[in-house]
């Protein structure tokens, strides 16, 4: 066969190479969006956790802090 036979099914095939690498590419930032997306929910639950527990942890130290004033205010 000669190279002009050849021309459309090497452009066939390039074509089919083309939109599988479109296809993967796809996928890709289809992948990447959800990794994002789910990382943002995940920093988003941490930040929330690590308020509520430095908030937790402020009214402790507040309760123990006006329990230590009351002791030495009673002596």
């Amino acid at each position: 066969r000669t190279e002009l036979e050849e021309s459309p099914r090497l452009r066939e095939e390039a074509q089919k190479l083309v939109a599988e690498y479109q296809r993967r590419q796809r996928e890709a930032e289809a992948e990447a969006e959800a990794i994002i997306t789910t990382a943002k929910l995940e920093a988003e639950r941490l930040a929330t956790e690590a308020k509520a527990k430095l908030e937790d942890m402020i009214a402790r130290r507040t309760k123990m802090a006006e329990q230590k004033i009351a002791q030495a205010e009673a002596q």
